[in-house]
């Protein structure tokens, strides 16, 4: 969302024990592709929101307390 700091949510959603994770790396500057010349700048829109995207918690187990706990925690990141 916009005005949230995504390095301040995840450590606020970690704090409360709710699993955040940030997974996103553009593709091009995977070790693979960047050993075959690929650099920055190449997709930059891929690259600035790869710096703002957070995984949330998502598994087999999720019930609708935890879907609960988590959207609460997120609703009071703003």
């Amino acid at each position: 969302a916009d005005g949230i700091d995504r390095d301040r949510a995840f450590a606020a959603l970690r704090a409360q024990g709710i699993g955040a994770n940030v997974h996103y790396t553009p593709v091009h500057l995977l070790k693979f592709y960047r050993d075959r010349g690929l650099r920055s700048g190449l997709c930059p829109v891929a690259e600035r929101e790869a710096e703002h995207i957070l995984t949330l918690p998502m598994f087999v187990g999720m019930d609708e307390g935890d879907v609960a706990r988590v959207a609460g925690a997120v609703a009071g990141l703003s």
